[in-house]
């Protein structure tokens, strides 16, 4: 993005009027229908924000390389990816060999490894699932409904052991209590 700076560390040090300067492009190529509204703002600002996030994990993956040193690197991939700005990926490059950078790297990768039961609905809090069960069905879903929605991949796909006892458990609950 050469709108907003890969340098930034994290999405919400990028200065509120980038963002409001990235929303107002989007505005001048879309029509907002039925109406524009703050949800659809911080939708889109939030989604941009994702965006910008993945091109850093994209240009990480592709570029990182832990025996090269910093130089070669940023020479190495702006050769190949004309979109990105020399300066800013040496500053990027920088961060990813910062000591400080990799322990939190690192301890992050750990802590989600350790995760027993992952949710895997994305961004969306069980709160929003619920609305969203309820928009359909007209009836407030259980914890149990929401825990099963939440935790439940698409076809095919397994799930953590965890994640299978507990909803084996709430099965056998509600043929008890039905």
């Amino acid at each position: 993005m050469k709108n907003v700076g890969i340098y930034i560390p994290e999405w919400r040090m990028v200065p509120d009027h980038k963002k409001e300067d990235l929303y107002s492009m989007v505005k001048a190529k879309f029509v907002f229908d039925p109406a524009e509204t703050p949800a659809i703002k911080g939708w889109i600002i939030g989604d941009m924000g994702k965006k910008w996030r993945t091109w850093k994990g994209l240009l990480k993956e592709r570029a990182y390389d832990k025996s090269l040193i910093v130089e070669e690197i940023v020479a190495k991939h702006c050769q190949i990816d004309k979109r990105v700005n020399p300066n800013q990926f040496k500053t990027l490059v920088t961060q990813w060999f910062d000591p400080h950078y990799e322990i939190m790297c690192n301890k992050k990768s750990d802590n989600r490894k350790k995760m027993e039961e992952p949710h895997v609905s994305g961004t969306k809090s069980y709160a929003r699932l619920a609305h969203e069960e309820h928009l359909k069905t007209l009836v407030y879903p259980t914890r149990g409904q929401i825990y099963v929605k939440a935790h439940t991949r698409k076809v095919g796909k397994s799930v953590p052991d965890k994640v299978n006892q507990v909803m084996a458990s709430l099965a056998s609950d509600s043929t008890q209590t039905s």
